[in-house]
């Protein structure tokens, strides 16, 4: 993408001349009209950590709602989600498991000391430990389909019904039930009371650094990578999008890492022919590098896209309108404890 040259002249003035506290925000506009919204956070000032819409609960919220209630200083929505507030993809909070990926899409991760900041796309695999014994489990926190092993993770006991045809619920523990077809095989190791569960992560494009990322207590799910290592990604198709979403122009959130380990978050506005377009997937990963991103990811978009600071809608949503989203990604001021 590139941006009108007086807007980027101005943006290069500012960093110039600004004296950066950790936190900054600012508008950037062009004449094809576009309206930017940009957040540059000091990791080391500043610590970002993820939220369920509601808290505990599988439900939706606006992400102005959400910021106030939490008082940040900051908020954008997060990954994408079902139509019920379900997580669309991975979604990993406080080292809780909340969502598994339907497909090998990428993600950010991070530590709860927000030292470690990760972008990859990832695969993962759960399995039931059952005394010696492994089984693999299909999903979490989601409606089962036929001959599916569905493991439910506390809050989420009483999000979904049993199906009494063709179901069995097993109580593994005060956190955790396992829903399976009662002829299941695993059913005949149910008398065991010594269960417990694991999710394995296997990060695509580096792979060796899976054991880091088993350990991370954040991740959130987007798609499609856009920046990873400095190098722009132009192949999408490993992450299964529709081509409209990825050719079409609409309002987009994105996330990005930057070379000094300080954090990029970015609103575009679309769907208004008057004063934001939108961009599409190859647009927004220009301007992600153009504003010195090396690392970058798409999160959820279109009328998702909102961005929040000090309790105040900064971004106009598409057609006006403040959707309720499924998790967002909160910013507030770092705590630093003096020994």
């Amino acid at each position: 993408m590139n941006l009108d040259k007086k807007y980027i002249l101005i943006f290069f003035l500012w960093v110039i001349l600004s004296s950066f506290s950790g936190f900054e925000y600012r508008n950037i506009k062009t004449q094809e009209p576009l309206s930017i919204h940009i957040v540059e956070i000091d990791p080391n000032k500043y610590e970002i950590s993820p939220s369920l819409a509601n808290d505990n609960k599988i439900s939706k919220e606006t992400v102005l709602d959400i910021a106030k209630r939490k008082k940040v200083k900051a908020a954008i929505n997060g990954g994408f989600f079902k139509i019920d507030g379900r997580p669309a993809g991975i979604l990993k909070i406080d080292n809780k498991w909340i969502s598994l990926p339907e497909k090998q899409r990428a993600a950010l991760g991070w530590d709860r000391s927000n030292t470690i900041f990760m972008i990859d796309r990832l695969d993962t695999k759960a399995t039931v430990l059952l005394q010696n014994l492994e089984f693999s489990i299909d999903g979490i926190n989601r409606p089962r389909e036929k001959d599916e092993r569905i493991l439910y993770l506390y809050p989420f006991y009483n999000t979904y019904q049993a199906d009494s045809n063709n179901l069995s619920c097993q109580v593994l523990s005060k956190n955790f039930f396992l829903a399976f077809n009662s002829e299941d095989k695993i059913s005949t190791f149910l008398k065991y009371n010594n269960f417990d569960y694991k999710v394995d992560i296997f990060p695509k494009i580096s792979p060796t650094l899976s054991y880091i990322w088993d350990d991370l207590d954040h991740i959130v799910g987007g798609t499609p990578l856009l920046i990873y290592n400095r190098e722009k990604i132009f192949d999408f198709s490993s992450e299964r999008t529709l081509q409209k979403f990825l050719t079409n122009k609409y309002a987009r959130t994105a996330i990005g890492i930057k070379e000094n380990g300080n954090l990029l978050f970015v609103v575009v506005d679309g769907n208004d022919y008057k004063n934001s377009v939108g961009l599409t997937i190859d647009e927004l990963r220009d301007l992600m590098y153009d504003l010195g991103s090396i690392y970058a990811l798409n999160l959820d978009g279109g009328g998702s896209s909102t961005m929040v600071i000090d309790d105040k809608l900064i971004n106009n949503p598409e057609d006006w309108y403040m959707e309720e989203v499924s998790n967002v990604i909160l910013i507030l001021k770092k705590i630093i404890l003096l020994d």
